[in-house]
């Protein structure tokens, strides 16, 4: 349940001197009326409220500019937060190469490069730290039919065939995201159009706070998003439930499955490419323990419909945004069109 504090409720400011102030009286009024329909729409299954732990210093690598600063928040609730492959294909250009990293692309070589990853790992001795090497044993114990598939190479073709015999792509989508949500689980983690959240906050915390020498740091932060339901069409989440749609083709196509991941207990779901500045509600400053709120909810366009912008995410004016993302370390961004729900990948 969405919980946050009454108090330390900030906006952006109006100067470079005050980056960030309190909200006035109305718009402490406005905030409130949005928090109570998140809540009542979560529990009407309208959406889902998951967050995302990150350190302050990524941020500022990411942004290109110090965090704190009124700059800093304003392209921050323009541009969203994205997976790590959108900025670090600048300092690793062979990732451009790598399919796997298109949010679009269901080409026949996406589902070779899925099925090689999965006997890679389930044949090849992997340099995973001890603790997820356990992790990936037990679910090598539960899943062992998924696992041998995998392991013997001849099963390749038929894969791949089954796959690329779909006229639908909508239905590869699906496929090749059920496959994906796995790897990210298991090793693509930093190479996956992925952004990682949580349905529980302190699972968020931990990984904001945690560190190399394990002392926890607490100059980091946590976003508040919201999903609109079907929670399908901008993630893929571990919840057997929500497994669905992807398990279910995969299953009537004869396709091997799963039908829980690695780290189950983390309560993740994976959102495609972006946390879109659309479904930001806030950040929280673990270290000062401020609330930033995305300031695209005061504007009248927003805020005189909450019902609606609740549901399908705030209007926000981007004319600006190609400008911004290019003063960025983001060498891509996605977007997803209204129409079709269709997520393309552009470069910058």
């Amino acid at each position: 349940m969405l919980k946050i504090e009454t108090e330390n409720i900030y906006v952006i400011g109006d100067s470079d001197k005050e980056p960030i102030r309190l909200l006035f009286d109305k718009e402490k009024e406005i905030f409130s009326h949005f928090i109570d329909l998140l809540k009542s729409y979560e529990d009407q299954k309208k959406v889902t409220i998951v967050y995302r732990g990150e350190k302050k210093e990524s941020l500022k690598n990411k942004f290109k500019k110090e965090y704190g600063t009124r700059k800093f928040f304003n392209d921050l609730f323009i541009i969203g937060e994205k997976a790590k492959v959108y900025y670090q294909q600048k300092a690793n250009k062979a990732i451009r190469s790598n399919d796997l990293t298109s949010i679009s692309d269901v080409s026949d070589k996406v589902f070779r490069d899925i099925f090689d990853e999965y006997h890679k790992i389930f044949t090849q001795r992997q340099k995973f730290s001890a603790s997820r090497t356990r992790k990936i044993d037990e679910f090598k114990e539960k899943h062992c039919v998924f696992v041998n598939y995998f392991k013997n190479s001849i099963n390749s073709q038929s894969f791949c065939n089954t796959i690329i015999g779909q006229n639908d792509d909508e239905n590869k989508i699906v496929i090749r995201d059920y496959y994906l949500y796995l790897l990210h689980t298991f090793c693509l983690g930093d190479k996956s159009f992925f952004v990682s959240t949580s349905t529980d906050i302190n699972v968020a915390r931990d990984f904001a706070t945690k560190s190399r020498d394990k002392v926890n740091d607490d100059k980091s932060v946590i976003f508040f998003y919201f999903i609109p339901h079907p929670v399908n069409k901008y993630a893929v989440s571990c919840n057997k439930s929500k497994l669905g749609l992807g398990y279910e083709l995969c299953s009537k196509l004869g396709l091997k499955t799963y039908n829980e991941t690695v780290y189950q207990e983390q309560q993740e779901i994976a959102v495609k490419g972006t946390l879109f500045p659309h479904y930001i509600v806030c950040l929280f400053d673990i270290e000062t323990k401020k609330y930033i709120v995305n300031h695209h909810l005061f504007n009248p366009d927003n805020s005189n419909n909450l019902e609606e912008k609740t549901l399908n995410g705030f209007y926000i004016f981007q004319e600006d945004f190609d400008d911004l993302i290019r003063k960025t370390n983001y060498t891509k961004s996605v977007t997803r069109q209204k129409r079709t729900g269709k997520y393309l990948d552009s470069y910058h």
